[in-house]
């Protein structure tokens, strides 16, 4: 499994490569910080103490809940449906990439800093955790160094501009989708100690849905909608 900020989990089998995408999420965080933004700035101008005052506190309060609940909402259903997929494809073993020190090490401008401090990383991974073992599944931790970036033909390592990983060699294939391929193939070789033959059939299978999460109702299964992968 591959973690992402607008795509959050990225599910990858030797049989099939699923996105299960976290627009849903991020635009709910996107509205907090600016509802916050606006709420503070009232809240600074009013008189400590005042009615006013109290009702913006209050409000804030109330938005802050809400827009954690949503998230966490939207945290659980997608957590779920992967464990769900895992246990349709009898896994008995679920690889998440380890991106525990990426905020540590991530300083790309103020935009992009806040995007990865405010994804739910780490909710995500216990999420999923738990739910895997409460199904007899063992889960671990693969180091996702350069996953994003390695080809799977030619190991040399590019760079994505877009959601669309494209090699020197002429290898293409949706970045998430490569990452949670390359740690699959990552964990296999360093912890298993196998390796699989470098070739697309069989081994890197295009992601030609995704699941997106209808975070507006309770977590059901009817709400999760097969879409057109971007």
């Amino acid at each position: 499994i591959d973690q992402g900020e607008i795509h959050l989990i990225t599910y990858a089998t030797k049989n099939r490569t699923v996105i299960i995408n976290g627009r849903a999420a991020r635009s709910r965080r996107r509205y907090r910080n600016k509802a916050l933004g606006n709420l503070q700035s009232r809240i600074t101008k009013s008189t400590i103490g005042s009615r006013r005052n109290k009702r913006l506190v209050a409000a804030k309060r109330s938005m802050l809940r809400k827009c954690a609940n949503q998230v966490k909402n939207d945290v659980h259903q997608a957590t779920y449906r992967a464990v769900e997929l895992a246990k349709e494809d009898g896994i008995h073993t679920l690889v998440i990439g380890d991106i525990r020190g990426i905020r540590k090490n991530n300083n790309k401008g103020k935009k992009i800093n806040q995007k990865v401090h405010q994804a739910p990383f780490g909710a995500v991974r216990e999420q999923l955790t738990y739910k895997a073992r409460a199904e007899g599944m063992r889960v671990m931790l693969q180091n996702e160094a350069w996953t994003s970036q390695t080809c799977p033909h030619c190991d040399n390592k590019n760079k994505s501009k877009g959601r669309e990983y494209i090699c020197s060699c002429g290898f293409t294939f949706h970045r998430d989708a490569l990452g949670a391929a390359n740690i699959r193939k990552k964990y296999l070789k360093e912890v298993l100690l196998i390796t699989e033959p470098t070739s697309v059939d069989g081994v890197l299978i295009p992601p030609t849905v995704g699941i997106r999460i209808n975070s507006n109702r309770v977590a059901r299964l009817g709400t999760l909608v097969s879409t057109p992968v971007s």
